[in-house]
């Protein structure tokens, strides 16, 4: 069955997995299985992806604004979006953080927009926030509470303002720590809690990435 967001609505949980083994059962939800790639990932066989039971995709556009040389675009994400939308997984995007600033933050989902370049979608964008560096070392991290929850605003704002919708991606610590829950309400949320009976946050969740583990067809390295 294709799924539309239209109709996850009506689950009080989707489980998106990183490479991974089957759901845990929660008690009263329904559940659809899914994974998130990017060109880490090599080159996706989504056929066996699907014969293994999955139905939905998030997959990586890329980091930050754009640049000249374009080089910040996820080099599998046309690949991995027109043989995903083959296979019949329902899809969806990401967009990794890089800016400091609202302005930025805006600037990210333009060009977050620019890469899907209109493309339809069965699931919404996401606004990936993390850190590759510690928390102390990150600019971003530093900026406090408001300032990235202001962030995260001025990117889904820009999304749906294109037609699409928005959502936020990222760790349970960060999402109590680094923003505010309750200027987000209007949007999407998309937990990473791994290994835990359900992710550790006190707001209304809609995917919750829950277990690396590897997926047949999924780890190639070329």
């Amino acid at each position: 069955m294709k799924l539309t967001w239209k109709k996850m609505l009506f689950t009080s949980i989707i489980l998106s997995i990183c490479f991974s083994t089957p759901t845990p059962t929660l008690a009263g939800t329904q559940s659809f299985l899914g994974i998130d790639v990017s060109k880490n990932n090599g080159t996706v066989q989504w056929e066996l992806v699907a014969d293994a039971g999955y139905q939905f995709a998030m997959i990586k556009t890329g980091n930050g604004q754009d640049t000249a040389s374009h080089t910040d675009q996820d080099s599998q994400f046309e690949f991995n979006y027109n043989n995903a939308k083959a296979a019949d997984l329902s899809c969806g995007v990401y967009h990794m953080i890089a800016g400091n600033t609202p302005e930025d933050a805006k600037k990210e989902a333009n060009y977050c927009l620019s890469i899907i370049d209109g493309r339809p979608l069965d699931l919404p964008i996401a606004y990936d926030i993390e850190s590759t560096k510690s928390f102390e070392d990150s600019a971003l991290f530093q900026s406090g509470k408001k300032n990235i929850t202001d962030m995260a605003i001025a990117f889904c704002e820009t999304i749906k303002k294109a037609g699409y919708t928005p959502m936020i991606y990222t760790s349970s610590y960060i999402y109590n720590t680094y923003l505010d829950s309750s200027r987000l309400t209007d949007y999407k949320i998309w937990i990473a809690h791994h290994d835990a009976k359900k992710p550790n946050i006190n707001s209304p969740y809609h995917m919750w990435q829950y277990k690396t583990a590897p997926v047949e067809g999924a780890n190639t390295s070329s």
